[in-house]
């Protein structure tokens, strides 16, 4: 079963600055969004507002609960940095007269193509459309990167996994943190040729919402292999501030 694109944040400050932050992002955009892409994250939202959900505890009462306003679906655009051509774009709505819940989609489109990403076989669908393939070490690491921030496990519209290539990763990490993970276990990608020299295999770690996480990462030629193979908890971003 395909896992489900909503994210509950408990507190109303995380809320809040989320909301601020995005709406920051959303009116510095200077291309406009396509209206079939804000059509695909409104089809995206809703749907998952009226499924009533086992998980919480609104339950099945979620769809009377919750109106869904498609005039007020925040919209965060980006565009790949390992995929040229490629753009992903963030919705997240918060159901009126609520405080503590936000449903988030993400959409990407590449040419014609437009899909909900959800999956690392999802990502790579899109990007093939564009007939992207790694064609070097940093290639590998770019793309690898961008699965765990926009596909993986901890993929959040708030608090944005953080691939670590490097010291230089850390210029985007408040001080407190920072000083703290120059000490730690992160080490830069490995990067590694298999079947051939046709595909990578990338192990890396990755800064994300309370944990470190190594990951092993296989990409090219095929639909990508993305695995945890290790974590250490409480030592990433604090999960109740965005990115």
């Amino acid at each position: 079963m395909r896992r489900r694109v909503v994210e509950a944040l408990v507190g109303v400050t995380g809320l809040v600055g989320l909301l601020v932050s995005l709406s920051a992002r959303a009116s510095a955009q200077r291309a406009p969004v396509d209206a079939r892409v804000r059509a695909q994250i409104d089809l995206d939202l809703e749907h998952e507002m009226r499924v009533p959900r086992t998980d919480s505890h609104y339950s099945a009462a979620l769809p009377a609960l919750f109106p869904f306003y498609h005039d007020s679906v925040l919209l965060n655009r980006e565009r790949s940095r390992a995929v040229p051509g490629m753009t992903y774009t963030w919705g997240v709505y918060r159901p009126p007269k609520t405080g503590d819940i936000l449903f988030t989609t993400l959409a990407g489109d590449a040419k014609e193509r437009i899909t909900t990403l959800v999956t690392p076989s999802d990502w790579w669908r899109l990007a093939s459309v564009l007939s992207w393939q790694p064609a070097s070490d940093d290639d590998a690491i770019a793309g690898c990167g961008e699965l765990i921030s926009y596909v993986g496990p901890r993929r959040s519209a708030s608090i944005r996994p953080l691939a670590y290539l490097g010291t230089q990763s850390l210029k985007r990490v408040e001080k407190p943190l920072r000083e703290s993970l120059k000490k730690s276990e992160l080490r830069p990608p490995v990067v590694a040729r298999v079947d051939g020299g046709v595909r990578y295999r990338v192990e890396l770690w990755a800064i994300e919402s309370g944990r470190l996480a190594k990951y092993h990462c296989e990409i090219g030629r095929s639909a990508p292999m993305l695995v945890a193979t290790d974590s250490l908890d409480g030592r990433g971003f604090f999960s109740n501030s965005p990115e």
